[in-house]
């Protein structure tokens, strides 16, 4: 077997990325390198990424397609392993994370909204408020208790809706968007942005998005910049915060 992955180019024993909690408030990468699961030790997404994120500091991800911004996040959630480095996270804290598409289990529309969580989290007045609060969902109030193929019936847009009402039942400490508003037009967009920002004053908003719209909602502009080598350059920008 060794002979085989020395003949692929791949390792034998490759090594893992490192997620650990800390008793400190930040979130912080240190020399993290990406790799596909089958990647050669020499073939990366990114290397030598070093970055920290401070709670009460809404930051906004920016970079070229494919370099491994959204990779990132699955490594801050625990669910990518592959490449190198340390990711220290805050000990204790709740961690919610919105993709493009989220996950809509078959239930009941309470059972979609309360996902990975039981229906008995909260209450009817919740659910019909989160749905309120989002915009353009109150016709599906009265579906609460309906069970269906929500992921088949739901359009892009309502899917993306009902991920932000998730966050607003939630109520997480860190909050991670990567491109949770690809499927909605700028008004909407405007409008869950204002959101959160406004009834989620106690969490920590980390965004992946290229609509220069979204700059005011964040405190700090990240941008990767990736050499041939794959290493990442980090610069940081002031955001217009005007929320």
């Amino acid at each position: 077997l060794q002979k085989t992955f020395e003949e692929d180019g791949l390792d034998a024993n490759p090594k893992l990325i490192t997620r650990k909690e800390r008793a400190k408030d930040s979130l912080k990468i240190k020399q993290l390198d990406l790799k596909q699961p089958q990647a050669s030790s020499t073939q990366y997404m990114m290397r030598n990424l070093n970055l920290k994120l401070i709670p009460g500091e809404n930051v906004l991800i920016k970079g070229q397609s494919g370099i491994g911004k959204s990779t990132l996040f699955k490594v801050i959630s625990g669910t990518w392993k592959y490449g190198e480095g340390t990711v220290a996270i805050p000990a204790g804290k709740h961690f919610y994370f919105l993709p493009q598409r989220p996950t809509l289990p078959y239930g009941t529309l309470k059972t979609v909204l309360a996902y990975p969580e039981p229906v008995t989290t909260y209450t009817e007045n919740e659910y019909i408020s989160a749905l309120e609060a989002i915009g353009n969902m109150d016709d599906f109030i009265s579906r609460l208790d309906e069970i269906q193929p929500w992921s088949k019936l739901l359009s892009g847009g309502e899917q993306q809706r009902i991920a932000f009402a998730r966050a607003l039942l939630k109520k997480p400490d860190w909050l991670f968007l990567d491109e949770s508003t690809s499927a909605l037009d700028e008004e909407s967009e405007e409008h869950v942005y204002h959101l959160i920002t406004k009834e989620l004053k106690d969490t920590t908003i980390v965004s992946i998005g290229h609509r220069s719209t979204v700059e005011k909602y964040h405190s700090k502009i990240v941008l990767f910049n990736v050499n041939e080598e794959r290493e990442v350059k980090v610069e940081e920008y002031a955001g217009l915060d005007l929320c």
